[in-house]
C-alpha cells in the first residue's frame, strides 16, 4: 500500500476454522479469530510512504477421528 498526503487506511484480518460432522445428530465445531489495527502513519506533504503490517500467528494443530457403526441384514452366498 502506498500512502500519501491525506489518505487514510484500515485493516482488517481474520482466521476462521470449521469441522462439519453431517449425521442425524450433527456436530459442529467453529473457532474465529479476529483483529484489527488502528495505527497512524505520518506522511510528509508532497511524499508517498509505504506501510505493511506481519501477522505472526501460533500454527494450528487439529484432530478428529469418526466411528461409522452399520446394521441391517446381509445376504451371503457360499460357493464351492
Amino acid at each position: 500500500m502506498c500512502f500519501t498526503e491525506g489518505e487514510i487506511a484500515e485493516l482488517k484480518a481474520g482466521f476462521k476454522h470449521e469441522m462439519h460432522f453431517n449425521n442425524l445428530n450433527e456436530n459442529c465445531q467453529t473457532e474465529v479469530l479476529t483483529w484489527g489495527v488502528d495505527s497512524n502513519v505520518q506522511v510528509p506533504p508532497h511524499y508517498c510512504t509505504e506501510a505493511s503490517i506481519v501477522i505472526e500467528e501460533m500454527n494450528y494443530k487439529g484432530s478428529y477421528s469418526v466411528v461409522t457403526k452399520l446394521s441391517g441384514t446381509v445376504t451371503i452366498s457360499v460357493r464351492r
